[in-house]
């Protein structure tokens, strides 16, 4: 079979797959969800068509592989459209690194392009079958799920292979994560064909699994079923600043959330068109301000959703293991910006803000600070920008840092006005 039929016959199963979640089983989807609990915050459909990957980079730029405009559609972290980016033959899995340098796939040509500043892609790895989704770690390795291979292939940014990895446990990898707090990665195994759920048979698998970097099986949790924790089709799955696991149920419509060690924490999501709800959910994402992002095929858009909302950011959870600066939001931004930061232990507190020059326009000294998180409207610090002599900044590009006793932590943003 060569690689242009292939194509065809995954897009036409892609498409299938689809039109059965939304004509043939949703109204018995519909009366399996419960009432959405107030997370919904506000939903993206401009320049989307067929959405699946997402991924954010370290500015809080959202990008989303596009199936069936064969793009990359770029968002800021307010839900902006910043632009699209061509992506080859049919884009599907997506990753940022931490320097910002975009990998995504094309699984028409089954290889793994690099895209650069100019706008265009160079090939670094080409002996793909069907890549279905990818991650970096903090090292900026690469870790590509690829279904059909039946394994988690590691390389870096130059397409190098450096290991392989659940070659022995994989029967269906769909999607993948890496979890910073914990420093492993999770990889979701898919559940099965939409007849073969709805039939309920026998033997099918829906879990997570958990290796190190490695490759080295260290947990599995979730189980086939229907009941809060249990899991028909895994599409995607990602993991919050804190190691809570996100997972998407491609067929309830619904996302399961799980403690890093694997216990059922809640549910929410609920089927339909409408914002808010969920139609053939792909793939999901938490940001630096606990904001949840999932991509949905069929009404072509990008839900986000509060944990805070959803009673995800509340106890002891709550309480930071390490002090950080997060992004500011909006950005870009014209009339001011929320500054979010983080503090392990209580500190001493200032924050700058520096042209490209490198000279500092604003310094804030906030004093001495407790321990905790200063990430919602109202704690974080507030910026209008203006100067310290009260003139406007005006447009540009400038940087943010956060300086405690023994460091520093600088951020980008941009100002339009």
């Amino acid at each position: 079979m060569n690689k242009k039929f292939t194509f065809s016959v995954h897009y036409f199963l892609l498409v299938v797959f689809c039109y059965l979640i939304t004509t043939v089983f949703g109204p018995s989807l519909r009366a399996q969800q419960t009432e959405s609990d107030g997370g919904f915050l506000f939903r993206i459909t401009e320049a989307l068509k067929s959405p699946v990957r997402l991924a954010l980079d370290e500015q809080g730029v959202v990008y989303v592989t596009d199936a069936f405009s064969k793009e990359i559609v770029r968002f800021d972290n307010s839900g902006q459209l910043l632009g699209t980016m061509k992506a080859g033959g049919f884009p599907i899995a997506l990753a940022v690194d931490n320097n910002d340098q975009v990998v995504v796939s094309d699984n028409a040509a089954g290889v793994i392009n690099r895209l650069n500043n100019s706008g265009s892609t160079s090939e670094i790895y080409s002996d793909c079958s069907y890549p279905s989704d990818a991650v970096f770690d903090g090292d900026n390795k690469l870790y590509l799920v690829d279904s059909k291979l039946k394994q988690i292939i590691v390389m870096d940014l130059s397409g190098n292979v450096l290991r392989t990895m659940g070659g022995d446990v994989l029967t269906f990898p769909t999607g993948i994560a890496y979890d910073k707090k914990n420093n492993r990665i999770l990889v979701a195994e898919h559940g099965g064909t939409v007849s073969r759920v709805k039939l309920n048979e026998s033997g099918l698998t829906a879990k997570v699994l958990v290796f190190d970097l490695q490759g080295n099986l260290l947990n599995t949790f979730g189980e086939f079923g229907f009941e809060d924790g249990q899991l028909t089709i895994i599409q995607g799955l990602a993991v919050d600043n804190r190691g809570r696991v996100y997972v998407i149920d491609n067929y309830q419509a619904t996302v399961n959330v799980f403690s890093e060690d694997g216990d059922f924490i809640t549910k929410f999501g609920e089927f339909g068109d409408e914002p808010g709800q969920l139609n053939a959910p792909m793939d999901i994402a938490v940001d630096d301000q606990n904001r949840i992002w999932i991509t949905s095929m069929n009404t072509g858009s990008v839900d986000v959703f509060s944990a805070k909302n959803l009673g995800l950011d509340n106890g002891d959870e709550l309480q930071p293991v390490s002090s950080e600066l997060l992004q500011n939001y909006p950005n870009p931004f014209r009339e001011g910006t929320w500054i979010p930061f983080v503090l392990a232990t209580d500190e001493e507190v200032t924050i700058s803000i520096y042209n490209l020059r490198g000279t500092i326009i604003r310094t804030f000294k906030q004093g001495l600070m407790k321990k905790g998180n200063y990430t919602g409207s109202g704690r974080a610090l507030f910026w209008d920008g203006k100067r310290d002599d009260g003139q406007a900044a005006g447009n540009g590009i400038f940087f943010y840092e956060l300086k405690l006793k023994d460091t520093r932590y600088v951020r980008r943003m941009i100002l339009l006005q």
